[in-house]
């Protein structure tokens, strides 16, 4: 796995709000960083709504079996 380093140096004072500001823009951005992802996985799949249909019914049925 790739690590990305970002050295800020913030007031002392700041500390704990920038910590806290830091961890949900860190996690909106790996969010969509992950959709991105999936999204783009997704677009080259030949996997179609019938096909996505099929298993849907195929999962119900096994689950009352």
């Amino acid at each position: 796995m790739e690590n990305i380093c970002i050295k800020v140096d913030i007031p002392k004072e700041f500390e704990k709000e920038f910590k806290s500001a830091l961890a949900r823009v860190v996690k909106e951005l790996v969010d969509k960083l992950e959709f991105n992802i999936a999204k783009e996985i997704v677009s080259e799949s030949k996997f179609s709504e019938k096909d996505a249909d099929e298993l849907s019914d195929k999962i119900k049925l096994s689950m009352i079996e």
